[in-house]
């Protein structure tokens, strides 16, 4: 996973895969349990709706609609279930990041993921 530090945030390039496909610079986010993009950003890429979860962060606290999908990050293809978000920001969350060793310093925006 390649992580690039911009305005004192750390960014990686995820590509979700549904009926059609689209590349997102996300966020990385390791306070989120799950990776999410904006709920209609899920629907463009007609991604099939599997669910609810209860989830808290930036727009509160809700029940927020889970889409399954493919996720692609470098050439590693991840099966998983992703947030439909009520927010225009896409995220990486720990469900992503536990497949990798992060070492981040802040003090001066280097950041590096290894696989794990």
């Amino acid at each position: 996973m390649i992580l690039q530090f911009r305005n004192g945030c750390l960014y990686t390039q995820v590509v979700v895969i549904g009926k059609s496909q689209r590349q997102f610079e996300a966020l990385v986010d390791t306070g989120s349990v799950k990776t999410g993009i904006p709920l209609e950003e899920c629907r463009n890429l007609g991604l099939r709706a599997s669910g609810a979860e209860r989830t808290a962060g930036l727009y509160g606290e809700d029940y927020l609609p889970l889409f399954d999908c493919r996720l692609k990050i470098n050439e590693k293809i991840f099966e998983t279930q992703i947030i439909g978000l009520p927010i225009p920001i896409p995220i990486v969350g720990m469900d992503v990041l536990r497949n990798y060793r992060l070492i981040i310093d802040w003090k001066t925006q280097i950041g590096e993921a290894e696989e794990t």
